[in-house]
């Protein structure tokens, strides 16, 4: 069940981004991340703050 709620929130855009998947973009100096539950993809905007890759 809480599997399900997870993905709910995936759904309005809470997603969870998992620290050992982050990794650099060697073109842009971007550093982008995956969602562990839906596997959208994530940038880094600032330190601390993600937004959808887009």
């Amino acid at each position: 069940m809480s599997n399900l709620l997870r993905r709910l929130g995936c759904m309005v855009g809470k997603h969870h981004r998992s620290r050992r998947l982050a990794r650099l973009d060697p073109r842009d100096g971007q550093i982008f991340s995956q969602c562990t539950h839906c596997g959208v993809q994530m940038k880094r905007v600032s330190k601390g703050n993600w937004t959808v890759a887009r």
